[in-house]
């Protein structure tokens, strides 16, 4: 039971807890903390143990409330949190079970992982036939280096580096055309 004797009577109507009521307020009071320590020794979670006490005081107060004779509240509530927690953990195994076929992985994702394997391959191929300056500074412009910093690397002034980065850019544009038609050519001799 509660002890209202300290409370301080304020005008108005009066607070008046229901037998379900008391009988709630007195599990929480008397269970909450062993409850909790259980759970957080099971799960190793406290934040997931606190989430599992709360259910079980939430489904506590729902069959106080219609009226359920419960003879050992403090069994009743091991046993309520004992099932949510073996039901936490059939959750979490179907979902690692399913997590692959979920909707963080499907065909299309698959299938851009692929062509993106592929572009790169691609890129590969053709980066190592451009000349090492070319590449070098392709790449460190690619990385974001800036042109100061790229001009001062290479040892020329800002404005060679534009026109040095041009002609890297054509020459990898022109690798790219070619090893684009070396591949379809490659694909259509193994159609034919």
């Amino acid at each position: 039971m509660l002890d209202t004797s300290f409370a301080v009577q304020a005008p108005g109507p009066v607070l008046h807890l229901s037998a379900d009521d008391d009988a709630f307020v007195t599990a929480y009071l008397e269970y909450r903390e062993p409850l909790r320590r259980w759970l957080a020794s099971r799960t190793r979670d406290a934040d997931l143990a606190e989430e599992l006490t709360h259910e079980a005081y939430i489904r506590l107060m729902r069959e106080l409330r219609q009226g359920t004779e419960i003879e050992s509240t403090r069994a009743w509530l091991f046993h309520a949190a004992s099932n949510l927690l073996i039901s936490h953990a059939r959750h979490a195994q179907v979902v690692g079970r399913h997590a692959s076929t979920g909707p963080l992985f499907d065909a299309s994702s698959a299938e851009a992982v692929v062509l993106g394997q592929e572009r790169m391959e691609h890129l590969h191929r053709v980066l190592v036939r451009l000349s090492t300056d070319d590449r070098d500074l392709l790449l460190a412009a690619g990385m974001g280096a800036g042109g100061p910093q790229l001009a001062e690397r290479a040892g020329i002034s800002q404005v060679a580096l534009r026109a040095r980065l041009c002609r890297a850019r054509r020459r990898l544009r022109d690798e790219v055309v070619a090893d684009e038609g070396s591949c379809l050519a490659a694909m259509a001799g193994a159609v034919a």
